[in-house]
């Protein structure tokens, strides 16, 4: 017997997931074929992951000039068996990034008593961009929703 994937997130364990995780790897195509693949900080609203940008980042390029997209978000609890995500393949769009958009994907992350004098700090360092990404299809896992593979970890 071969083993390929534990089970799936049910559609609300995924909505959970997307709204309470505070980094993600976001993955672009780069001009010569190759993946770019970077850490962000992101919000999951109304059904997009919207992430903020520097304008001239490699993935803001990649994403203007390509639109697909793979998110990963996923968490890994205390045991090697705590371990659950989500892959989002989707399409990005690229536009102007507000300072309101800006606050609240910061809110995510930053304490709230200093989001927008922090906020309006890195504003300040460069232009940003919004990455919206709308999903087209998700993959997700939970090891421990699997018993036969949480088992190898308790003995």
């Amino acid at each position: 017997m071969a083993y390929t994937q534990p089970p799936n997130l049910s559609e609300e364990e995924i909505q959970s997931l997307l709204k309470e995780t505070e980094l993600a790897r976001i993955c672009s195509l780069n001009q010569d074929g190759t993946i770019h693949a970077t850490t962000v900080n992101f919000k999951h609203e109304a059904e997009r992951i919207l992430i903020a940008t520097p304008k001239a980042s490699r993935k803001a390029r990649n994403l203007q000039r390509d639109g697909t997209v793979t998110v990963l978000v996923d968490v890994v609890g205390e045991k090697a068996s705590d371990f659950r995500g989500a892959v989002v393949y989707g399409k990005a769009d690229v536009k102007e990034l507000t300072l309101a958009q800006f606050i609240k994907i910061n809110e995510t992350w930053m304490s709230a008593d200093r989001v927008e004098e922090r906020t309006q700090r890195l504003l300040d360092l460069t232009d940003w961009v919004l990455i919206s990404v709308d999903p087209v299809r998700m993959a997700s896992w939970d090891f421990a929703k699997d018993e036969e593979f949480a088992a190898v970890f308790r003995d």
